[in-house]
This record gives C-alpha cells, structure tokens and sequence, in this order.
C-alpha cells in the first residue's frame, strides 16, 4: 500500500486485520474511511448473527422471533461500537487533551471490528466456541492497541505527561518526588538515655 493512497474495501479489511499502522493513519478523517468503518461493523454484526442463528434453529425458534433475535444483536453491537467510540473520544479529549475530532475516532474504531467480520465461523461444529473466543480476544487487542496510538493508554498518557513538563518547566517540580533525606532522618530513632541506676 502506498502511504497517502485509500485502498479498496476489502485491502483495508486486511489490512486491518494485520494492524497496519499506514492504515490507521490514512484513512482516518476521510468520509471514504468513515464509510469503510460503518460497513465493517455492519458487517461484523451481520456475521455474529449469522453464527448465533444455528442456536436458534436447533431450538425451532418461530420466524418473527428468529429474525427479532438477529435484529436484536446487530443494533447491540451497532449500540456497542457507537459507546465504545464516544467513550474513547470522551476519556481522550477530557483527560489526555488529544483535540480528536469523532469522526477520527469512529473510523479507527471501527476498523478494530475487522476481526469480528469472521464471527460467522461459529458456525463450525466443535470449533465454534474456540474460533469465537480466538475473534474476542483479537477484537480486543485492536481495541487496546487503538488506545495506545490515540494517546488514551497509560504509555501514552505517561508520554504526554512527560512532553507536557518538557514544555512547561515550572510545572515539573509538582510532579518531582519529595526528597527522601528529610523522611529518613525523621525515621532515624533518637538516641536514649541509659536509665538510672543501669550500666553506664
């Protein structure tokens, strides 16, 4: 891929899947690479119905209720990546003072969903529980890595923190540790006094 270029769809699903750094920073702040995003999710919500529908048919669930279901957790997973999105954006602007624009946010965001696009592997008889869990644990370390290149993690925020005393030098000096001599010697026990009438 080359740097500055927007690939097609399914190049960025890759892409995205791999953790390509390039792609987190091309895409984001487009209108392509936010409509990139809602189809992952849409997809990503499509497919983990898809791989919960086979519990439904074993259990002969009625067709309004079958297609309720599915309904059901594709608008949560929308409702989830729409929270998790404002939740990231919030925390970063409030405390890490990062000035992301959302739609910067929801793009990255929703390239972390590349992974759960695979959900539909549930489907697999005995393997769908480990192919499940194997998705979870991918779709979550997306998530944590996205945290950590948009300065919300704790190695970004102690970053920040650092590059912000750089800059203001007068604020160091709350955030230097107090000087360890004076507690030790508060903590050094006085010398007693024999008592009266003791060996001298």
């Amino acid at each position: 891929m080359v740097a500055g270029e927007i690939p097609g769809f399914l190049e960025t699903v890759r892409l995205a899947l791999r953790l390509n750094p390039t792609i987190y920073t091309t895409l984001p702040g487009t209108a392509q690479g936010l409509t990139y995003a809602i189809t992952i999710v849409l997809l990503a919500s499509i497919s983990e119905s898809l791989g919960q529908s086979v519990v439904l048919f074993l259990n002969r669930v009625r067709p309004r209720r079958f297609v309720l279901a599915l309904s059901i957790t594709t608008l949560s997973n929308v409702a989830g990546y729409l929270l998790w999105t404002l939740t990231i954006w919030s925390v970063g602007n409030l405390l890490a003072e990062t000035n992301q624009p959302w739609s910067v946010v929801a793009v990255i965001v929703g390239l972390a969903y590349a992974p759960q696009i695979l959900a539909f592997f549930e489907l697999t008889p005995y393997l769908g529980n480990l192919i499940w869990g194997i998705l979870f644990v991918e779709h979550d370390r997306n998530r944590r890595s996205i945290a950590l290149r948009l300065g919300h993690g704790d190695m970004a925020g102690s970053a920040h923190l650092r590059a912000g005393l750089d800059r203001h030098p007068e604020r160091a000096a709350h955030h230097r540790p107090a000087d360890p001599a004076p507690a030790k010697a508060a903590a050094t026990p006085r010398c007693r006094r024999p008592a009266r009438g003791g060996p001298k």
